[in-house]
């Protein structure tokens, strides 16, 4: 009877034991990322900078494994570039957060593998989204994945310069004609165009200067296909001198900056004068046949004249 009495209650404490044990959570750790990309548009020309954010929620430390996939040249989900680890089998404390992104910026960690510069893909031609992705995996903590879309454009310009004349003489000066066309697929606002003299600024020209003139509607955009052109006096010109044209212009969507710092190599043009380089010695106007022959008549002279001198001497030396 006792035997079975002390069976019971040992039966009992396992049974309590156990449900006890079983009603007390266990800590777990839960990771989370944020990905984000610093643009929504872009220009064919731009560089895209993403975020990444990873964060432990629970209460225990956990180990987290983060992956980038760049765009590929489509720019389609799932045709992305190589793959990227942005970090391995890293471990973090509860309720802490990692950051990256390229340059370290806030306190993140730098990892140069998220700016992706179009150019360097490159995209292909009227890609209007590309899509680059991040996966992350932290085990039982959680794992997941996200699509980071980001819209382009296609702007395109090409600005020249010319001058009536490229060669003067000294203190002339040539008139300047400069041309601005849309060869892109978007309008183009706040245009202009500096000019730089040996590299000094020299005029700004845009739709409000007088000798401003375009071959289209003239509202003050500049359209697709369309071309804005400026007539200016050079100034005189004293010596060889070059003029430097850089375009700029932003686009009427979603205000991105067109210009030869962002890309845009049509966006720089130049032409250079050169003067009149006068003979050694400082003539300038045309020499007659005579001063070219002086020196040898000066010299048949002397010579002559030594011949006389030495035929008289011995001439008085027979005598």
């Amino acid at each position: 009877m006792k035997k079975a009495v002390f069976h019971s209650i040992i039966a009992l404490v396992m049974v309590l034991g156990l449900t006890l044990a079983m009603a007390t959570p266990v800590a777990a750790a839960t990771v989370n990322m944020v990905a984000d990309v610093d643009l929504l548009w872009t220009t064919q020309k731009g560089t895209l900078y993403y975020t990444i954010v990873v964060t432990n929620s629970g209460e225990e430390e956990a180990s987290y494994t983060v992956t980038f996939f760049p765009p590929g040249p489509t720019g389609a989900m799932g045709a992305y570039g190589d793959a990227v680890p942005i970090d391995t089998n890293r471990t973090i404390a509860a309720g802490e957060s990692v950051t990256y992104n390229s340059n370290g910026a806030g306190g993140a960690e730098a990892r140069p593998q998220l700016e992706v510069r179009l150019p360097d893909i490159p995209i292909d031609d009227d890609v209007v989204v590309v899509y680059a992705f991040v996966t992350y995996d932290a085990g039982e903590a959680g794992e997941g994945d996200k699509e980071l879309p980001t819209g382009v454009i296609w702007p395109n310009t090409e600005v020249t310069i010319g001058a009536s004349e490229e060669t003067v003489s000294s203190g002339d000066s040539v008139t300047l004609t400069i041309t601005e066309a849309n060869t892109g697929k978007v309008d183009l606002t706040n245009v202009y165009v500096e000019v730089r003299k040996n590299g000094a600024p020299f005029a700004t020209l845009d739709h409000t200067h007088l000798s401003w003139s375009s071959d289209m509607n003239g509202d003050n955009v500049l359209d697709v296909d369309e071309t804005w052109s400026w007539a200016i006096n050079s100034g005189p010109i004293t010596s060889t001198t070059t003029f430097v044209a850089l375009g700029f212009g932003t686009t009427a969507l979603y205000d991105l900056e067109v210009s030869y710092d962002k890309d845009f190599l049509g966006e720089r043009h130049t032409v250079t004068v050169s003067t009149d380089m006068p003979p050694v010695g400082g003539t300038a106007h045309p020499i007659s046949r005579l001063a070219l022959l002086a020196p040898w008549i000066v010299l048949a002279g002397l010579l002559a004249g030594a011949a006389v001198f030495v035929w008289s001497r011995r001439a008085q030396g027979r005598a």
